[in-house]
């Protein structure tokens, strides 16, 4: 579900290794939730660029499902941007 959402092996392998937990069905349950959550990425964001962008930046994304597409697109968008600025602190950062 991954490779697919993200369009090939090695920006699926990029995400997963960033964020974990979304191949854990605890957090992924149905599989079906990746492929819901890049549909309405690309409804609010404007196309496939553009979610895949988010996606990277907040691999967590995924997780969301349909709910997607009653969020603004530039929230997501600083969401994303936040998520990627708190992934890439290094752990003793304040």
């Amino acid at each position: 579900a991954c490779i697919t959402a993200y369009g090939s092996e090695e920006l699926a392998l990029r995400a997963v290794t960033q964020n974990p937990t979304i191949l854990n069905p605890l957090y992924t349950d149905p599989p079906s939730v990746i492929a819901n959550s890049k549909r309405a990425l690309v409804q609010v964001l404007g196309g496939e660029e553009e979610a895949i962008d988010v996606m990277l930046k907040n691999p967590a994304v995924l997780q969301c499902g349909s709910a997607l597409t009653r969020q603004q697109a530039g929230e997501i968008r600083s969401f994303a941007a936040v998520r990627q600025l708190l992934d890439s602190s290094p752990p003793w950062a304040p």
